[in-house]
């Protein structure tokens, strides 16, 4: 414990590749909260060993279900890594301070294609921005760049040639302007304008790596992040069509120009938005990580014969810091990919 570069979470160096949603996953960040590995490291112990109150840390159902997650990550062979505190050594006493209070790990290091870039984003969710750093130091200097700009990976999706991002509609500010009170109203107002910032930043990222994707652009009705209202879905083979699940309450119709460019056919996701059909995390090209409680798209899904898993996510309806904070993710949000098989040619 007195040696400064102990880390019980990261080691080995990452390649980060990933070139669309459907490759198999191979590398992907969650977490800490759910990884006995880190407790039993810092009392010494086995996790079986390891004193009842402290097990209880994953007895409410939130942490259960991270640990079912990671587990069935674990079981399918993917490697997991956590983002973490980059100066605290961990102790039962710092534990809460060394892994973070942020369970929605997507947002803040994506990949395109060869390289991860380490986003900024909106809000105060941005002061553990720094527990990915310990990621990035696993990743090769060449094989990184960074966004200062707010810009959620969350708000992304790699399809096709292009790297499409959502953004509010203005005619979503003018329908709730003069309905919420100031207090409220200003903050979404900011939250938008970072996120056309972030946009224009992007661009400018994608040139600086000398990526050959396109930035197209969504626009929504709903101030949320792309993949809880677009879902990509993989196709069979070259011949067959390039479609995407689309949830009518989000996507705003001026984007159907942009989308109908990206995709040969689109459907309507049958579930409503809240119950993030969207938010599917696809495991392989066969297998979607769906939330169990979007009955209707988990349904769709099989009917078209995908192989689709389902984990309830009605536990993380609190955000990482236990109070109610509008809509929560989904399993998709959840899980940060930084490396995928190049098992799925047909993109």
């Amino acid at each position: 414990m007195n040696n400064p570069t102990w880390d019980p979470l990261n080691g080995g160096s990452i390649t980060p590749n990933v070139r669309n949603e459907f490759g198999t996953l191979k590398t992907a960040i969650l977490f800490p909260i759910a990884t006995p590995e880190l407790y039993a490291a810092v009392t010494n112990q086995s996790f079986e060993s390891i004193d009842e109150e402290f097990r209880g840390m994953h007895h409410n159902p939130k942490h259960r279900l991270l640990y079912a997650h990671q587990q069935s990550l674990k079981d399918r062979g993917v490697r997991i890594v956590h983002p973490h505190h980059p100066n605290l050594q961990p102790t039962l006493n710092n534990m809460s301070a060394y892994v973070g209070p942020d369970m929605y790990c997507r947002d803040f290091l994506g990949v395109v294609d060869e390289t991860a870039i380490l986003s900024t984003i909106f809000g105060h969710r941005n002061n553990v921005r720094g527990h990915y750093r310990r990621i990035m130091e696993q990743i090769p200097k060449e094989r990184q760049s960074e966004c200062d700009t707010p810009l959620s990976w969350g708000n992304a999706l790699l399809t096709h040639d292009s790297l499409l991002v959502g953004l509010e509609h203005p005619e979503y500010l003018e329908n709730i302007y003069g309905r919420l009170d100031p207090a409220v109203f200003f903050p979404i107002l900011n939250a938008v304008d970072a996120r056309n910032h972030g946009i224009r930043a992007m661009r400018q990222v994608l040139s600086n790596i000398e990526s050959t994707r396109q930035l197209a652009i969504c626009s929504l009705k709903l101030n949320t992040d792309l993949d809880t209202v677009v879902a990509p879905l993989p196709r069979r083979s070259g011949t067959d069509p390039r479609v995407a699940m689309v949830s009518d309450e989000g996507v705003h119709p001026e984007s159907f120009p942009t989308l109908k460019r990206l995709y040969d056919k689109l459907i309507v996701c049958p579930d409503p938005w809240a119950k993030l059909g969207c938010n599917i995390l696809w495991l392989d090209p066969e297998t979607p990580l769906v939330a169990e409680e979007a009955r209707q798209t988990t349904l769709l899904l099989r009917s078209l014969g995908y192989n689709v898993q389902t984990r309830p996510v009605a536990a993380l309806k609190n955000d990482s810091i236990g109070e109610k904070n509008g809509q929560p993710g989904g399993w998709r949000c959840v899980t940060g990919v930084l490396e995928r098989a190049n098992d799925y040619d047909f993109d």
